[in-house]
């Protein structure tokens, strides 16, 4: 082996011997369906990186434009008399309810049993009821 020529004859007469003709068209063969399938692989993939978001897209339009005939037609004005308030409402004489304001313990003491807090400023207090029935 003293030059890469001598080199390239021995490896393809040790090649010619092995590997018969049948051997070289099989792998030929395997070889070539092997890239056709990647290449289908990726056609199909790259077809359907772009068919999908436009099906979706479409598919939103529509649901859109179902909502906005459905929003329509729900939005209709009804053949319903409008009465205003004050002349629905039952003449009451002037109102004699007077709020009355109460200490914390009376508050707590209208409901027994029941864990409470009052949060905020003095004032502004809000009644927080904890959920939980004390024994």
């Amino acid at each position: 082996m003293k030059n890469r020529n001598e080199s390239d004859e021995l490896w393809s007469d040790l090649l010619d011997d092995v590997a018969s003709q049948s051997f070289r068209q099989t792998m030929l063969t395997k070889t070539i369906r092997t890239a056709t399938r990647r290449n289908r692989r990726r056609t199909v993939g790259a077809i359907t990186c772009i068919v999908v978001p436009l099906l979706l897209l479409a598919l939103a339009q529509l649901r859109d434009k179902a909502n906005v005939r459905t929003d329509h037609v729900a939005a209709a004005p009804k053949s319903v008399p409008v009465v205003s308030a004050r002349a629905a409402a039952p003449a009451v004489e002037q109102s004699t309810f007077r709020p009355t304001i109460i200490t914390d313990e009376e508050l707590f003491d209208l409901f027994p049993n029941q864990a409470m807090a009052l949060v905020g400023r003095p004032g502004q207090q809000r009644l927080v009821v904890l959920g939980e029935r004390l024994p």
